[in-house]
């Protein structure tokens, strides 16, 4: 191979190799002698990680570390991180050292590899307010001694059968601001906890994925339209479109030895968070009226956010459990987020989704086969996946319609939750009036118009004629159980997502003057001023050439001057103001 990328590939090498070497004459300085560790600093075996270590870094990176902190930097991190692959304890499912200067924050991680530890981390840094500037995450192949010490590092090409080996991940991450040790303790201790739970999800979670096929396989006796609905809905979900993090079996006879659980459930203190915020902020039911322990399945959205993977509100599936007689024992219960592909695919192939939708179809007496048909089948797709389940059929008709009966504004629907206490909204925005200033906007318009808090957005962009805004405010108090003004909100979002020119051609009444002002001016003067100066300017006439317009200010006077054809210089404007 030749050319860029075998001259970047070399490069990188030789680098490398520069430090293995400088490694090597200072790895006597890093490991500590608990026991004779001067074998891992052979040059193989220090070769062997660092090729591993960088395998995924760029170049680029590499390089910007040595021009910024030197080679020695990079030398000395290298080492700490081989220094905290030589031991894990036995038992104990991580290992985490934290280190810094006055410029920034050195976090590792050691753990058996497995699902969501990257972006557990993250989210965990993210909600203390700190965003990682750099992630390196190698993931080694290792053979360790009864007391946790290495013993071995295979390359990813080698294999030996004579050593018990296991993936183990390090992760490296840069924090670009410095933490004292008060906030490093803080960090440490929630980090422990969240992969601790992490360890929980991952080693249980094809155990919950085989609960849900048998509960399918019992659900296939019941004879009827809502279980095959159920039935139907669980395998969609279950083709990875649901990410299980806790179940638990709640019988509703309390026996001995009747409560199984898996996961998150495995969690005292998670159990104890869900019982204190029981009630959820939205409910959605299959075959059984709202808050009936006979529904087949209810989906419950909870107002606690997960801290594993991703970070949404927690969503749980509660599944009715009947015995050999066709009696209800109890009910299973899933904890939950929806993965990614859940909310990429299209709502009318989804089972439950599907059904509701096309009833929204037919309350306007459409076929799907005709062009209005499948105007409203595309308004149908465009909502969010998961806020159809809990939008009522009333609301959803509604939503439909207006988009259908003016495809040109902006429209705001909303849906509190259970308590009132968070609203989410959905703001359309026709594809010819966005850009991102105005979201921006309209974010801060919607808080300071609910006076609550933003606590979650999100934003939806594809070939749809109305760009997708999705806002969830915590509300005050004085809204609680009181309706909302929607109206004189979608009033000011309307007049605000238009651009400075579309509110001038709307003054003006036709479109000859919408390129006649350059940028300078739009910043400068709104487009009611800018009616005035084109209303001057078309007193322009070749018996008048000029014309000056006077403004008074709180310091002073300020003048505007309309000159025919060419701008007039400040040479020229002097006399007349001396005169």
């Amino acid at each position: 191979m030749s050319g860029p990328i075998a001259s970047k590939r070399s490069t990188k090498n030789r680098y490398i190799q520069t430090i293995v070497q400088l490694c090597c004459q200072q790895c006597d300085l890093f490991l500590t002698p608990e026991k004779d560790l001067t074998t891992n600093c052979s040059p193989e075996a220090l070769k062997n990680f660092i090729e591993q270590f960088y395998h995924h870094v760029s170049l680029d990176f590499i390089e910007l570390n040595i021009r910024q902190k030197g080679i020695e930097a990079l030398v000395e991190r290298t080492l700490k991180a081989w220094q905290l692959l030589q031991h894990r304890s036995v038992g104990q499912d991580t290992t985490l050292v934290m280190a810094g200067d006055h410029t920034q924050t050195i976090l590792m991680a050691l753990n058996k590899d497995g699902p969501f530890l990257v972006d557990t981390l993250t989210l965990c840094l993210k909600t203390h307010g700190y965003h990682p500037h750099v992630i390196i995450h190698p993931v080694f192949t290792i053979a360790r001694d009864q007391g946790g010490y290495l013993k071995k590092l295979l390359d990813h090409k080698s294999q030996d059968k004579k050593l018990k080996t296991s993936a183990e991940s390090l992760i490296y991450v840069t924090i670009p601001q410095p933490l004292d040790a008060a906030q490093q303790q803080i960090l440490q201790i929630d980090l422990q906890n969240a992969f601790r739970q992490v360890v929980l999800v991952a080693a249980d979670f094809q155990p919950m994925r085989a609960i849900v096929q048998t509960v399918l396989e019992h659900y296939q006796h019941l004879a009827n339209k809502e279980a095959s609905s159920v039935i139907q809905f669980l395998e969609w979900l279950n083709n990875n479109h649901f990410v299980y993090l806790g179940y638990r079996y709640c019988p509703f006879e309390n026996k001995a030895g009747g409560a199984v659980a898996y996961g998150l459930c495995r969690d005292p203190a998670f159990l104890t968070e869900i019982q204190a915020n029981r009630v959820p902020v939205c409910d959605f039911q299959i075959g059984g009226d709202s808050g009936s322990k006979q529904s087949l399945l209810r989906l419950l959205k909870h107002s606690k956010v997960s801290g594993i993977h991703r970070d949404l509100r927690l969503e749980s599936m509660q599944i009715l459990q009947f015995d050999k007689q066709g009696q209800t024992r109890g009910y299973h219960e899933f904890f939950g987020i929806y993965s990614r592909h859940f909310f990429t695919h299209p709502p009318l192939q989804i089972p439950v989704l599907k059904d509701r939708l096309l009833k929204v179809l037919d309350a306007f007496g459409l076929s799907p086969d005709w062009h209005d048909g499948r105007v409203i089948l595309d308004i149908l797709n465009s909502i969010p996946v998961d806020e159809i389940l809990y939008f009522s059929a009333k609301d959803l008709l509604d939503l439909s319609q207006k988009l259908f009966e003016y495809p040109n504004h902006l429209h705001v629907f909303s849906r509190f939750d259970s308590f009132h206490r968070s609203v989410t909204l959905l703001i359309y925005v026709p594809s010819a009036r966005y850009h991102s200033e105005v979201i921006q906007n309209l974010r801060n318009v919607v808080s300071g118009f609910l006076g609550g808090k933003l606590i979650r957005h999100y934003l939806l962009i594809d070939d749809f004629y109305f760009v997708r805004l999705g806002v969830v405010v915590l509300l005050p108090e004085k809204f609680l159980f009181k309706p909302l003004d929607l109206v004189g909100l979608e009033s000011q979002l309307n007049e605000l997502s238009w651009s400075w020119s579309e509110q001038f051609v709307q003054l003006l009444g036709n479109e000859e003057g919408r390129d006649c002002f350059p940028l300078d001016y739009q910043h400068a003067f709104t487009p009611q001023q800018a009616l005035k100066d084109w209303q001057d300017c078309c007193k322009i006439s070749q018996d008048r050439s000029l014309v000056l317009q006077m403004m008074p200010l709180t310091s002073g006077l300020a003048f505007k001057i309309f000159h025919k054809d060419s701008p007039l210089t400040l040479s020229q404007l002097m006399p007349i103001f001396d005169g």
